[in-house]
C-alpha cells in the first residue's frame, strides 16, 4: 500500500491578507517570506527577459502588481515568496528583481525552472501555466 504524502497547512499573512498555500511534505520546510514590495524598478533594470505569458496574465488582470506567488521547491523543500512590482517584474526579500518567472525560479534556485510550472499565486494556489489555461505540472 503506497501511503500520500502528508500535507502542510502554512498560514501566511502578508499585507493584512491571509495566504494558505498547501504543499506537500514529510520533512520540515525551510521557509523564506519577504516583506511587501510594492514599488518597483524599471523592467529593463531586472534580471532575465520578459515573458510574453506572464505579461499576459498581467494584461487580462487574472495576477495584478503587489499580488504575491510562492514556489515549493520539492527538492531542497524550500518555499519562496516574491512580489509582483508595478513595473511588471518579481521582486524578492532583498531587493533582487526578475523579468520573469523563470528567470526568478533560476535565480533563486540556481538551476533551470520552469518559472510558469513553477510559481503558484498565493490566493487560488494555482500555477501561472494553470492560470492560462495550460496543462499543469504533476505536482500540487
Amino acid at each position: 500500500m503506497t501511503q500520500s504524502p502528508t500535507k502542510i497547512h502554512l498560514d501566511v499573512r502578508i499585507n493584512g491578507i491571509d495566504y494558505v498555500p498547501t504543499v506537500p511534505s514529510q520533512q520540515p520546510l525551510a521557509l523564506q517570506i519577504p516583506g511587501p514590495q510594492r514599488a518597483g524598478k524599471s523592467s529593463s533594470s531586472a534580471i532575465g527577459r520578459p515573458s510574453p505569458t506572464f505579461e499576459e496574465l498581467l494584461r487580462k488582470q487574472v495576477i495584478r502588481p503587489g499580488d504575491p506567488l510562492y514556489w515549493y521547491r520539492h527538492v531542497s523543500r524550500d518555499l519562496y515568496i516574491v512580489w509582483i512590482t508595478d513595473a511588471w517584474t518579481l521582486k524578492t526579500e532583498d531587493g533582487v528583481e526578475y523579468a520573469s518567472p523563470s528567470a526568478a525560479a533560476e535565480g533563486m534556485s540556481g538551476t533551470s525552472v520552469n518559472g510558469l510550472k513553477a510559481w503558484r499565486d498565493c490566493r487560488t494556489g494555482k500555477s501561472l501555466n494553470d492560470l492560462l489555461g495550460r496543462p499543469s505540472s504533476k505536482r500540487p
